[in-house]
């Protein structure tokens, strides 16, 4: 299973992968990430 981020459409192997990468480049909130994870 991957995880990609709809705005840099780059893939990630984990969600931990995806939310560290939000985190960084686009700054989301924690709330948002849980929402991330929810739907994989």
């Amino acid at each position: 299973m991957s995880f990609r981020c709809d705005a840099c459409n780059l893939q990630f192997f984990s969600a931990s992968g995806l939310t560290a990468h939000n985190e960084r480049a686009h700054k989301t909130i924690k709330k948002d990430s849980q929402v991330l994870d929810s739907f994989s």
